[in-house]
């Protein structure tokens, strides 16, 4: 009998230690391993979101290296468009070099001023009389001497009975990071400024 209870307490001691192994196992271990889990799935998160604001560094870092590539050509662009347009000088000089090329202003008008992203856009419709030479030397001289100017369209006819002597009708847009007034506006600003003084 002895054997029989020894075995039985065996018995109840196996399982006894089995019972408290599975709930040491279900309590304790169970929860770590679906914490450890949980923490895994996190961490994938955190190294996909990292991917990919690594990949938008990337992008910004080539944006940047593009943007200042690109800056040395805009500010090429700025200093060529003038801030400082003054409309009655931009037409004189448009007048001495048609008189300096050999060429007749006959007639000068303006379309509607208008902005265009950040840029005032000034038409300006020109009659001229001269020779064909006097006019492609004329076109030269505008475009040198004017920061940034736009040819919209020539137009030519011959001059009644003289030959090699034509009428030019030039359509050109002038381009000015000032606002353009009108030459009323801003004849009345230059009244004004002479009687400050």
């Amino acid at each position: 009998m002895k054997k029989k209870e020894k075995k039985r307490i065996q018995i109840y001691i196996c399982l006894g230690v089995s019972i408290l192994i599975f709930l040491f196992s279900y309590f304790l271990i169970y929860p770590l391993v679906l914490d450890v889990k949980e923490k895994r799935k996190e961490v994938l998160a955190a190294e996909e979101i990292f991917k990919q604001k690594t990949a938008v560094v990337e992008k910004f870092s080539k944006v940047a290296e593009k943007y200042q590539s690109l800056s040395s050509e805009t500010q090429k662009i700025d200093k060529i468009i003038s801030s400082d347009f003054n409309l009655p000088k931009s037409l004189l000089q448009l007048e001495v070099l048609a008189e300096n090329n050999g060429m007749i202003m006959e007639h000068i008008s303006f379309g509607d001023f208008k902005s265009e992203k950040g840029l005032s856009v000034v038409p300006i419709n020109i009659e001229l009389f001269g020779s064909y030479n006097s006019f492609k030397n004329y076109l030269g001289a505008a475009l040198k001497s004017i920061p940034l100017i736009d040819i919209r369209s020539i137009n030519f006819n011959s001059k009644e009975k003289i030959e090699e002597v034509y009428n030019f009708s030039l359509s050109i847009n002038i381009y000015s990071k000032k606002a353009v007034v009108s030459l009323e506006e801003e004849s009345k600003e230059g009244e004004e400024e002479e009687n400050i003084d």
